[in-house]
Order: C-alpha cells, then sequence, then structure tokens
C-alpha cells in the first residue's frame, strides 16, 4: 500500500451484538411498561370536585327566597325605568 488509499477493515460481527442488546431493552421496556400501567404498583386515587355529583347538590332558591325586593316590582321598575 504504498501510495494508494489505506484499506479499511470493516467487522459486521458488531450489528447482531447491538441488536440483540436493544431487543433485550426494548423488551424491558415494554415489561415495564406494562407493569406500571395495568397492575396496582402505584393505586390511581381520584380527586377532585364532580359538577354533577348529587351530594353537593342544594335546592334552586328562586328570586323570591334570595331576593329583598318582589320580583313583580323589580320588573316594573326595570320596564317603566327607560320608557320614563
Amino acid at each position: 500500500m504504498a501510495g494508494g488509499r489505506p484499506h479499511l477493515k470493516r467487522s459486521f460481527s458488531i450489528i447482531p451484538c447491538f441488536v440483540f442488546v436493544e431487543s433485550v431493552l426494548l423488551g424491558i421496556v415494554i415489561l415495564l411498561a406494562y407493569r406500571l400501567e395495568f397492575t396496582d404498583t402505584f393505586p390511581v386515587h381520584t380527586q377532585g370536585f364532580f359538577c354533577y355529583d348529587s351530594t353537593y347538590a342544594k335546592p334552586y332558591p328562586g328570586p323570591e327566597a334570595a331576593s329583598r325586593v318582589p320580583p313583580a316590582l323589580v320588573y316594573a321598575l326595570v320596564t317603566a325605568g327607560p320608557t320614563l
């Protein structure tokens, strides 16, 4: 090899090693995902406020119970005010 390009020696025997190692790692990741997703390793705790929960429901008081002024008087004043 005097004056020419040096001949590179290529080794293809390392490729099956990488495939084997990566397939083992992929299998470990799949087993870990299965264990964490479909088993009770970490139990799910549901908390929060749910709008349609009947235990939080109260009866609607209506305008008569919440107002100091009768609704008929309020409606009459709201209608008569802009007219005058």
